[in-house]
């Protein structure tokens, strides 16, 4: 997840003014694009780890 998060895609960067759907820059949909991905992957290991037992030990007792 940390490889794909860190590569340094060439939509960061871009120098040229590329137009896309509307005139916008096409490095902007890059950047939406990622940023998705991104949340994506943070959410699933989010998930991951609350299945984990450890990570509720200092939850409240069911009454």
């Amino acid at each position: 997840m940390f490889v794909i998060i860190m590569i340094p895609f060439p939509f960061f960067y871009s120098e040229t003014y590329i137009p896309s759907f509307g005139g916008v820059p096409l490095f902007l949909y890059g950047w939406f694009i990622h940023t998705a991905i991104t949340f994506a992957l943070i959410i699933k290991y989010y998930r991951m780890c609350m299945k984990r037992k450890e990570y509720h030990t200092y939850d409240e007792e069911e009454k």
